[in-house]
């Protein structure tokens, strides 16, 4: 997968796809793939980023409640919520 990424963004910068990769491939390649998929993803346009951001904001929000959730659980199984 690493040859195939470095080999397609040296056509993009117009080096040669023979070279060996080196370190510092792995290390963009590594990088590449975190944002992939993200609102931080190189090349998107707006709208598909808003989307994104969207989308995380929604998944993040359902996170928070479930971890609310998960926190009062462990309160009432501790007793610390029977003096309420």
């Amino acid at each position: 997968m690493v040859k195939e990424w470095v080999k397609e963004n040296n056509k993009k910068a117009k080096c040669s796809d023979s070279r060996p990769i080196v370190e510092e491939d792995l290390h963009r390649y590594n990088d590449w793939c975190l944002v992939k998929g993200t609102a931080y993803e190189e090349g998107i346009d707006d709208t598909t980023k808003i989307a994104r951001l969207l989308e995380e904001n929604s998944l993040l929000k359902k996170e928070v409640e479930k971890l609310i959730n998960e926190k009062f659980q462990l309160e009432n199984s501790l007793g610390l919520n029977d003096w309420i």
